[in-house]
């Protein structure tokens, strides 16, 4: 087996039999290890015995790299009850953002009457919901789809 370190300019050098690295190496030297610059002292063939026939101690197994999820916002039909504060809030989540917007603005128009505002509530909640619904399903939707199936 092979080894590259890197030498004090910070460049690598090599390769190296494991029989140099280790009358060589001192334990800061940095040797590559699958594909990773690590201490010469924490990889696998590096172990201090004394004498001939020493055994090299066990060394644990790599711990495997965990992903680490992200913050979103799950694509839930529930969100469309927020509706019920302001039509088009769950579009604008659900990143229908124009459409979202066009709701809020009609909403808005509309105030001066009650029926206005009424009928926009109970259009963006269901609409809210299915589209909603598809986001969960499929996982996309297009920017202008109202009440999809």
């Amino acid at each position: 087996m092979s080894y590259y370190i890197l030498n004090p300019a910070g460049q690598p050098e090599g390769p190296y039999p494991a029989e140099w690295i280790s009358s060589n190496a001192g334990p800061s030297t940095l040797v590559s290890h699958q594909q990773k610059w690590v201490p010469y002292s924490q990889h696998p063939d590096f172990y201090q015995g004394s004498g001939a026939g020493a055994a090299a101690p066990a060394v644990p197994a790599p711990v495997p790299a965990v992903p680490v999820p992200t913050a979103r916002l799950t694509p839930s039909p529930h969100w469309a009850l927020l509706g019920l504060v302001l039509p088009g809030i769950a579009h604008l989540i659900f990143g229908q953002v124009v459409k979202g917007i066009l709701y809020i603005g009609i909403t808005l128009v509309t105030f001066a009457t009650l029926l206005g505002p009424l009928i926009m509530v109970c259009v963006s909640i269901i609409d809210a919901y299915k589209v909603g619904m598809k986001l969960r399903r499929v996982g996309s939707v297009g920017k202008w789809e109202f009440f999809p199936d």
